[in-house]
């Protein structure tokens, strides 16, 4: 979510949790909430979402899972050029101004020594925010990456099939409705059974994070695992029998563009759970 400007509303920028891998990047709240947060469950789980270049014009507080910087608050003025007529751009005193941090694909084009906070970069490209019935937009939606962008997909398992994850060993893992987050989680059986996703598009020697939650009933075991990536499998395995989340550290090898996620059942015990994989680069 970036180069937003959100005025008026109750919530500027609303992220429930448990919320996982959003990126929030120059937006320009004003009059709201800005970034509102509730759950009933997993309330302090925001991983994974980056809040980084935007201005905030009243306080706000999240529970610290998150990461942020170089965001502009309550307690400084970041001088729109005259936000009684809804308009969010910057003055030439602004301390918005080059304050910034470069995010590649999202401040690319940039004036100045850095790139401006807030969603309009001051001398950059004008552009008018709010709605347009006359000639409304027509949007063209595309794939785009951007660092710290989670790679697994259907990382959240929701959509009801294990596709594009494959089965492994006793091909028995299901879509069921015991979920983590939303509404759908992967269970698999109580054989040998896994599930797995080939990652392409890694960049060779580049440190990355994989992340997956994970609930075992009592007596048996899950391990999640990657491999394939140049280097030594690396794995993690729980038993907890209430939703539990492993990570898993691993760093790609020369000419490596590519790495294997996994979960595994061993055989023996009832049905173990899984849900909400990420894998971002560190």
């Amino acid at each position: 979510m970036h180069h937003n400007v959100v005025w008026g509303n109750y919530s500027g920028i609303r992220l429930n949790t448990p919320s996982n891998f959003n990126l929030i990047y120059n937006n320009t709240t004003y009059s709201n909430g800005n970034v509102g947060y509730w759950g009933s469950n997993f309330q302090t789980d925001m991983y994974g979402d980056r809040i980084f270049n935007n201005i905030f014009t009243t306080a706000f507080t999240l529970p610290g899972t998150h990461a942020e910087g170089n965001n502009i608050t309550s307690g400084t003025n970041p001088l729109f050029a005259d936000s009684a007529t809804y308009n969010f751009r910057l003055q030439a005193a602004s301390p918005a101004i080059n304050a910034g941090v470069v995010i590649p694909g999202i401040t690319d084009g940039y004036i100045g020594s850095a790139p401006d906070i807030g969603a309009y970069e001051y001398g950059g490209t004008d552009w008018m925010a709010g709605h347009n019935f006359t000639t409304p937009p027509d949007p063209i939606f595309e794939n785009y990456s951007v660092l710290y962008d989670n790679i697994v997909k259907q990382s959240g398992l929701e959509n009801g099939i294990i596709s594009p994850w494959v089965t492994t060993h006793s091909g028995t893992a299901a879509s069921v409705s015991d979920a983590r987050s939303c509404s759908k989680s992967v269970r698999l059986g109580t054989g040998e059974d896994g599930i797995k996703q080939v990652l392409t598009g890694l960049s060779p020697n580049t440190s990355y994070l994989c992340t997956a939650w994970v609930k075992a009933e009592t007596g048996a075991q899950v391990q999640i695992g990657v491999n394939g990536f140049g280097g030594t499998d690396v794995t993690a395995t729980s038993a907890s029998t209430s939703w539990t989340m492993v990570s898993i550290p691993f760093t790609t090898g020369a000419g490596v563009t590519s790495a294997t996620v996994y979960a595994y059942k061993p055989s023996g015990g009832t049905y173990v759970y899984v849900d909400d994989f990420g894998v971002i680069e560190q």
